[in-house]
C-alpha cells in the first residue's frame, strides 16, 4: 500500500511503512527544474522545486503544484499590470526558513488577456468541481474521522480515524474516493497560476461546495408543499421549508454566504499558505469569518441606507419592517385568521389564492380597467381599507384610479349601447297599429258588404194582405174549381131534374126516427126533417070537403088528392146535409149536439135517405151518383171542413164578407201541416213566394245566432222550399264573417288604441300611450306585464322584427338599464363627470327573472352583446365605483426634518453636555441616534401608509408582498444559510489529518532535508 504526503504543495507518493527519515530522504531526492536565466546575474542554483514538467509546465513534475505566495490584492494588481507585483516574503516563507527548507516562486509569466480569461474560469470551475468533490466526500470523512475529534483537546491524544481507506477504494473504484472519482468527470484540477486565480478557486469551491447541498433541498422542496415542510422533523424543516417557501431567496442567501466565505478563505490563504497546518486552520476561519461578515455587512448596509434614505427623505423608502407592517395590516383587515392576535402568525396564501384565481376580474372583462386588490379578492374588510383609505390623505390616487375605472366601464358600456334612437321602435308600433285598424276597418266593411248581399234574399218582398190576397185568391180559385168538377160529376148522373114522389122519403124518415129514444130523438136535426117531410104535402091534408051534403045532411067529401112529385135533388141536398153534420159531429165529440151518438144516428137517418134515393134511381145512375158525391166530398174536404185552414181562409160572412183578413190568411199556413194543405189545393209560385216571404217574416238575419236559432225552430218549414236552408246558412256565414270583423276591428282598437284614444290593453297599446320623451316608462310597461318574455315578443313580433324597431327597443331598455344601475349622486361621478355605474345594481337588476327574459327577448338575434354585458355586470358586481373621492384640506406639502430632530431634544442634549454631565462623544452620537430613529420612524410611517395604497390599487403587487413576507413564512426566510458549512466541515476534517500527517510527518522529513 502507498499513502500520499504533501510537502510544499506537492503530493508525493511513499510506501506506506516508510519512516519519517526515508520521507526525508524521498523529498530531498526530488529532481529540481532549470531556473530560467537572469540577465547580469550568476545561475542560480537548481533545486527540485524549480523542475518543470515539460508537458504542463508546473514546477515539481507533473505531480506538483506552484502556490503563488502573492497577496491577493498584489496578484490582482501584477495580472492587470498595476503596481509591483513581485513576491513578497509571506508567512509560509517564515515558516520555511524556520525549517531549514528553501522555498522558492518563480515570478508569474507573461500571458494574454484571453490566457488571463481563461485561467480564471479555469481556476473557477476546478474550485467548484473540488467543491462539489469534497461534500460528496464529506459524509463518509466526517464518519470515519469522528473519533479524531478528541485530538483537539490540550495534550496529545493520538486518536486514529476508523480506517484509513477511502470510500472509493472500499467500495471498488478506480480512486480512492467518491470525490476523486467525480473529478474524474468533471474539470480536472486546474492549478491556479496567480494570486487572483487561488481566490477565484477558492471561492468557487465555497459555492460548488453549498450547490450540492442545495440542489438536494431544492429538489426536495420542488416535492413538497409549504404544509409539508412545516411538518417535517426539525433539523430537515430548517433546511427545506426556506426553500419551500422562496427558492429564489433562499438560493440567493445561500450563494451571497457561500461567496463571503469563499472571499473570506481567500484573504486568509492570501496571507497564510493552506498548504501547512497552520494555513488550513486560517482557512477555516476565514471561511466562518467572511459568511458571518457577510450576513452582517448585508443587515449594516440596509440600515445605513434605511437611515441616509430616512433623513434625505426618500420618496422610495422601502425595507423589510414596512413590508411588514403593510402585510400584517392587509392581514387584519382580511380578518385571516390569526391576524387578530398581536404578534400573531398568520398564513397570507389565502389571499395569495384569492389573487392568482380570482372569482370575478374585471380588467379580464373590461378593457382598460385596473383591478383593486379589493376587486380580485372579494374580501368586505379589504374593501372597507379601500374605502377608507379613498377618503383620507391618498384620496387623489384612488379618485384618479376609480375615475379612469368608471370611464373604461362606460367606453366598454358604450360600445354595447344600441345606435338608434328609442322612437324607432315607437315610430314603427304606430305605423303597423294605424295598418291594423285601417285592415280592420276596411275588412268590417267587406263583410258587411258580403252579409247584406246573403240576406238579402231573406228578407220578405210583401206585405202580409198581399200575401194574404195572393193565398187567398189561390184557394177561391181551387175551390171554385172543386165546385165546377162537383156540378159537373152530377150533371153527369143526370137525375137533378127527376122527381118522385116523397111519400117514401116521409115513411123512411119518420121510419128511422121512430126507432130512436127520446134523447137521440134530441139529437135529430128536427128542423131539416120536418121541412123534408113537408115536401109534396097538399094542402089539404085530411078529405076535400065538397060542399055538397048527403042525404043524411052530412057534408060529402072527397079523398085527399095524392102528394105532388118532388125533384129528387131533395133527396140527394138531404143526405148531403145530414153527412156534413154527421161529419160536425164526428169533428166535435165534447159538442152539446154532437159527438159520436148524434154522427151514430145522423148515420141511420143518412142510411134511410140514401135507401130512397136507390130505389127510385138505377143502378148506372147510382154509380154515377156515387161518383158525384165522391167528388162533391173531395171539394167539402179540401175547402169546407171544419177547423181546416184552407176553409177558413176562404170562408165569407153572409155578406159575402171574407171571415178572416187578408193580413191573416198567409200566416194561418206557416205551420207545416197547414202549409202542406195548402199547397195541396193550391201550390202555385204564387202561394208558395207568399207563404215564402211569410216564413221570412218570422225570422231574423240581424246575426248569425238568429239566423241559426230560426233554423233550429223553422228548420221543416224550410225545408218545404229547396234551396232555402242552404241561403240561410250562406247567410249564417256571412253574418259570422261579419260579426268577426267587426269584432276584430274592435279589439284591434281596443288593444291598440286609436291614434285619437292612445288607451290601448294590449303591450304595444300600453307602450304607445308614452311619448317619445318617456321610454323608460314605455319599456317598464313591458317589464311589469305578467309574462314579461311574452310581452316582449309581442312587441317585436307586432313590427315582424323590424331591425331597425328591435334596435329602438335595445336602445329603450338600454336607457330603463342605465337609469337603474347609474348612480344619481353628485359624489358618484368621475373627474370627467361621467355618472358611476353601480356593478351591483346593474347585477342585481339583470338578474330579475322580467328583465332576463325580456332581454333574451331583445337581443335574441345579438346574444354575445347580452352575454358580455352580463360578464360586465358580473364582475362589476363588487366593484366600488359609488364614491367619488375628495381629496382632504391638505397643504400638499412634505413635512421637514424639524418633527426628526426637535429643537426640545437639541436644547436638552446640549444643556446636558454644557453641565458636564454627558461627554462631547455621547452627544454627538445621541443626537444623531435619535435622529435617524425618529427619521427612520418617521419614513417607516409614510412608507407604510404608501405602500399600503400601492397594494391596495395594485393585486400583482400586494401578491408578490403577500408571499415574500407570508408571516408564516418569515421565520423560515429569516434564517440564515447553513449549506456553505459544509466545506468548512471538510476544511475542519482536514486540520484533523494534518495534525498528525503534516505536523509529524511533514516535521520528521523536514529533519531529514537538513
Amino acid at each position: 500500500m502507498a499513502r500520499i504526503v504533501e510537502f510544499e504543495g506537492r503530493r508525493i507518493e511513499v510506501p506506506d511503512d516508510a519512516t519519517d527519515a526515508e520521507v526525508g530522504q524521498i523529498l530531498s531526492a526530488q529532481p529540481a527544474p532549470v531556473a530560467p536565466p537572469v540577465a547580469a546575474a550568476p545561475p542560480a542554483p537548481v533545486r527540485p522545486e524549480d523542475v518543470r514538467d515539460p508537458a504542463t509546465g508546473i514546477p515539481g513534475g507533473a505531480e506538483a503544484s506552484s502556490q503563488p505566495d502573492t497577496s491577493f490584492i498584489d496578484t490582482i494588481m501584477g495580472d492587470i499590470g498595476i503596481g509591483d507585483a513581485r513576491p513578497k516574503r509571506t508567512m509560509a516563507d517564515v515558516i520555511a526558513e524556520g525549517s531549514g527548507v528553501k522555498l522558492a516562486k518563480p515570478p508569474a509569466p507573461e500571458r494574454s488577456a484571453l490566457q488571463t480569461a481563461d485561467g480564471y474560469v479555469r481556476s473557477t470551475m476546478s474550485g467548484v468541481n473540488e467543491g462539489i468533490a469534497t461534500i460528496l466526500d464529506l459524509p463518509f470523512d466526517a464518519v470515519n474521522n469522528a473519533p479524531r475529534l478528541i485530538n483537539l483537546l490540550p495534550g496529545e491524544q493520538g486518536v486514529p480515524r476508523i480506517s484509513d481507506t477511502e470510500l472509493g477504494q472500499a467500495i471498488g473504484f478506480d480512486e480512492p474516493s467518491i470525490g476523486d472519482n467525480f473529478k474524474s468527470v468533471g474539470f480536472t484540477g486546474y492549478e491556479p497560476q496567480t494570486g487572483g486565480e487561488a481566490a477565484v478557486n477558492r471561492i468557487g469551491k465555497e459555492v460548488g461546495a453549498m450547490a450540492v447541498p442545495v440542489g438536494g433541498v431544492l429538489g426536495k422542496a420542488g416535492q413538497m408543499t409549504v404544509q409539508g415542510a412545516r411538518e417535517l422533523p426539525a433539523l430537515a424543516r430548517m433546511f427545506v421549508e426556506p426553500a419551500v417557501v422562496n427558492p429564489g431567496r433562499f438560493v440567493a442567501k445561500e450563494a451571497t454566504t457561500a461567496l463571503g466565505a469563499g472571499m473570506g478563505a481567500a484573504t486568509a490563504n492570501a496571507l497564510v499558505d493552506p498548504n501547512t497546518g497552520y494555513g488550513q486552520v486560517f482557512d477555516l476561519v476565514g471561511a466562518i469569518l467572511g459568511g458571518g461578515v457577510t450576513a452582517i455587512g448585508g443587515a449594516v448596509a440596509k440600515g445605513g441606507k434605511n437611515v441616509i434614505d430616512a433623513v434625505r427623505q426618500n420618496p422610495n423608502y422601502l425595507d423589510q419592517v414596512v413590508k411588514d407592517s403593510v402585510v400584517d395590516r392587509i392581514g387584519k383587515a382580511a380578518a385571516l385568521p390569526g391576524s387578530d392576535v398581536p404578534n400573531g402568525v398568520f398564513d397570507t396564501d389565502s389571499l395569495i389564492a384569492a389573487i392568482e384565481n380570482p372569482a370575478s376580474k374585471p380588467s379580464a372583462v373590461i378593457p382598460g380597467y385596473q383591478d383593486s386588490l379589493a376587486d380580485l379578492t372579494q374580501n368586505p374588510g379589504i374593501a372597507a381599507l379601500e374605502y377608507g383609505r379613498a377618503q383620507g390623505p391618498s384620496a387623489g390616487h384612488f379618485l384618479q384610479r376609480q375615475s379612469a375605472n368608471n370611464q373604461a366601464v362606460d367606453a366598454a358600456m358604450s360600445r354595447l349601447e344600441p345606435a338608434a334612437p328609442p322612437s324607432t321602435l315607437r315610430e314603427a308600433l304606430a305605423t303597423e297599429r294605424d295598418s291594423r285598424i285601417q285592415q280592420a276597418i276596411m275588412g268590417t266593411a267587406d263583410a258587411e258588404g258580403a252579409a247584406e248581399a246573403a240576406t238579402r234574399g231573406l228578407v220578405p218582398q210583401t206585405t202580409p194582405g198581399q200575401r194574404g190576397g195572393t193565398v187567398r185568391s189561390a184557394l177561391e180559385t181551387a175551390r171554385d174549381a172543386a165546385r165546377q168538377r162537383t156540378d159537373e160529376a152530377y150533371r153527369a148522373v143526370g137525375i137533378e131534374g127527376r122527381e118522385v114522389d116523397p111519400t117514401g122519403l116521409t115513411e123512411s124518415l119518420d121510419n128511422a126516427v121512430g126507432g130512436l129514444t127520446e134523447v137521440e130523438r134530441g139529437l135529430v136535426p128536427q128542423g131539416v126533417i120536418d121541412r123534408v117531410r113537408q115536401l109534396g104535402v097538399p094542402d089539404q091534408a085530411g078529405p076535400v070537403d065538397t060542399g055538397l051534403l048527403d042525404a043524411s045532411g052530412n057534408p060529402i067529401t072527397r079523398p085527399a088528392p095524392p102528394a105532388e112529385p118532388v125533384a129528387l135533388k131533395e133527396a140527394t141536398d138531404l143526405k148531403s146535409e145530414l153527412q156534413r153534420l154527421q161529419r160536425a159531429a164526428y169533428a166535435d165529440p165534447k159538442a152539446e149536439k154532437g159527438g159520436r151518438n148524434a154522427g151514430r144516428v145522423l148515420g141511420q137517418m143518412i142510411d134511410a135517405v140514401d135507401g130512397y134515393i136507390t130505389r127510385n134511381i138505377t143502378p148506372e145512375e147510382q154509380a154515377a151518383l156515387d161518383t158525384a158525391r165522391g167528388t162533391k166530398f173531395e171539394e167539402a174536404e179540401a175547402f169546407g171542413r171544419q177547423g181546416d185552414p184552407v176553409a177558413a181562409a176562404v170562408a165569407r160572412n153572409e155578406g159575402g164578407v171574407p171571415k178572416m183578413r187578408d193580413d191573416q190568411v198567409a200566416g194561418t199556413f206557416v205551420n207545416p201541416q197547414a202549409m202542406d194543405r195548402l199547397f195541396t189545393q193550391a201550390d202555385t209560385p204564387a202561394v208558395r213566394g207568399a207563404i215564402r216571404d211569410e216564413l221570412l217574416s218570422r225570422g231574423d238575419v240581424s246575426s248569425p245566432e238568429r239566423i241559426n236559432r230560426f233554423l233550429q225552430d223553422y228548420g221543416e218549414q224550410i225545408d218545404r222550399f229547396p234551396g232555402l236552408r242552404g241561403e240561410f246558412e250562406t247567410a249564417a256565414a256571412a253574418r259570422t264573417r261579419e260579426a268577426e270583423a267587426r269584432g276584430a276591428q274592435t279589439t284591434v282598437q281596443r288593444d291598440l288604441g286609436t291614434p285619437e284614444d292612445e288607451r290601448g290593453r294590449s303591450t304595444v297599446g300600453r307602450y304607445l300611450r308614452f311619448s317619445d320623451a318617456n321610454p323608460e316608462r314605455a319599456i317598464n310597461e313591458v317589464l311589469n306585464a305578467p309574462d314579461p318574455g311574452r310581452a316582449a315578443d309581442e312587441l317585436l313580433t307586432f313590427v315582424g322584427d323590424n331591425p331597425k324597431a328591435v334596435e329602438g327597443a335595445r336602445a329603450a331598455f338600454w336607457k330603463k338599464l342605465r337609469g337603474e344601475s347609474q348612480s344619481v349622486d353628485n359624489t358618484a361621478r368621475s373627474l370627467e363627470g361621467t355618472r358611476a355605474w353601480r356593478g351591483d345594481w346593474l347585477k342585481s337588476w339583470l338578474d330579475n327573472p322580467a328583465t332576463k327574459a325580456v332581454a333574451e327577448r331583445l337581443y335574441k338575434d345579438k346574444p354575445e352583446d347580452l352575454e358580455t354585458l352580463q360578464a360586465y355586470a358580473d364582475v362589476l358586481d363588487n366593484v366600488n365605483l359609488r364614491t367619488r373621492a375628495r381629496a382632504m384640506g391638505t397643504s400638499g406639502t412634505s413635512q421637514g426634518v424639524s418633527g426628526i430632530l426637535t429643537p426640545e431634544t437639541v436644547q436638552s442634549r446640549t444643556y446636558a453636555w454644557m453641565r458636564g454631565q454627558v461627554s462631547g462623544t455621547y452627544l454627538v452620537t445621541s443626537m444623531a441616534s435619535v435622529f435617524a430613529r425618529r427619521a427612520i420612524r418617521a419614513a417607516r410611517s409614510e412608507a407604510i401608509d404608501r405602500l399600503t395604497d400601492k397594494v391596495l390599487q395594485n393585486p400583482e403587487l400586494a401578491k408578490e408582498l403577500l408571499r415574500d413576507n407570508n408571516p408564516a413564512n418569515r421565520a423560515a426566510l429569516a434564517r440564515r444559510a447553513k449549506t456553505w458549512l459544509g466545506n468548512e466541515a471538510s476544511t475542519l476534517l482536514d486540520v484533523l489529518d494534518d495534525e498528525k500527517d503534516q505536523d509529524d510527518t511533514t516535521k520528521a522529513a523536514m529533519q531529514g532535508a537538513r
